[in-house]
């Protein structure tokens, strides 16, 4: 709804290209749940393992969700200055 009313106000208005730039972001956002929904393994798991296991196994999602992230972004195009945050 505040999108909606930001726009209708002519408040906010997308730069060109907002859309692509949306969509890329969701592929790769979703790539990235995808592969760590299934690389997680079973619950049983998480409540068995013992603190160091588990914190190993977090240590390796998070960084391979970082890794996957970054790469998806990069073979989209994407390059690290595209989110320096700009100027209106």
């Amino acid at each position: 709804m505040l999108l909606h009313l930001l726009k209708k106000q002519q408040v906010y208005q997308p730069q060109p290209g907002w859309t692509g730039y949306f969509l890329r972001v969701l592929l790769a956002v979703s790539l990235m749940a995808a592969m760590l929904f299934y690389a997680m393994g079973e619950a049983q798991w998480w409540l068995a393992a013992g603190f160091l296991d588990r914190l190993v196994k977090l240590s390796l999602l998070v960084g391979g969700g970082f890794v996957l992230y970054f790469a998806a972004l990069g073979l989209m195009g994407f390059r690290p200055r595209q989110f320096a945050r700009r100027a209106a």
